[in-house]
Parts: C-alpha cells; structure tokens; sequence
C-alpha cells in the first residue's frame, strides 16, 4: 500500500508541472501574439 500512495504522489506532481508548464507557455504565447 506504501508503494502505491508513493506512485500516485509522483504521478499527482508529474501532472502538476504538466499543466503548469502548459499554463506557464500559453500565457507566453498570449502575451507575445497580443503585444
């Protein structure tokens, strides 16, 4: 059970950074297509 409440951290940060590099490139993209 340890393991596996290990695994669905990692996977719960894996996707944290995922949708944070995702928010982090289409605020750049916004700003640099608005101007």
């Amino acid at each position: 059970m340890g393991d596996l409440f290990i695994w669905l951290i990692s996977f719960f940060i894996l996707i944290a950074l995922l949708v944070l590099l995702v928010y982090q490139v289409d605020n750049f993209a916004a700003a640099h297509v608005l101007g």
